[in-house]
């Protein structure tokens, strides 16, 4: 996760059912201070229940990155982030549909349900929607 990242990307072709070809280029400046240009982009399925939509496709990177900002606005997600883990929260029906796990200062995406988080140490309990400001 990123929260300075404007857009979901990846460099693993698996995760995308297809791609499609951006009408203009997107630039990306890497860490390195080096710019790339992205022409494919797609949505990129982690597991049945979380689909990220309009994941650029960038081979060149090592990683998939998170934007935090397209999670919370066009994912309608609630992220809980805590010391050794993040859980990715549905806002429209309150349920979990991941969770990363803080590994060497990285928090690292696998699938999960809410059964396999359970007694996990997950904190939360399921978020009230009356009590959501949107």
């Amino acid at each position: 996760m990123d929260t300075g990242a404007s857009d979901h990307m990846s460099h693993n072709l698996t995760l995308f059912d297809k791609l499609d070809l951006l009408q203009q280029p997107v630039y990306v400046t890497f860490p390195d201070g080096s710019v790339k240009n992205v022409t494919l982009w797609g949505n990129g399925r982690v597991d049945d229940n979380f689909i990220l939509k309009r994941v650029l496709y960038v081979p060149e990177f090592k990683f998939n990155l998170l934007s935090v900002t397209k999670l919370l606005v066009n994912q309608r997600l609630c992220i809980h982030v805590y010391p050794t883990q993040c859980i990715f929260q549905d806002l429209t029906n309150s349920n979990i549909v991941a969770a990363a796990h803080a590994h060497n200062g990285l928090y690292t995406l696998g699938t999960s349900s809410s059964r396999s988080i359970k007694g996990k140490g997950f904190p939360g309990k399921r978020i009230q929607k009356d009590t959501m400001e949107m």
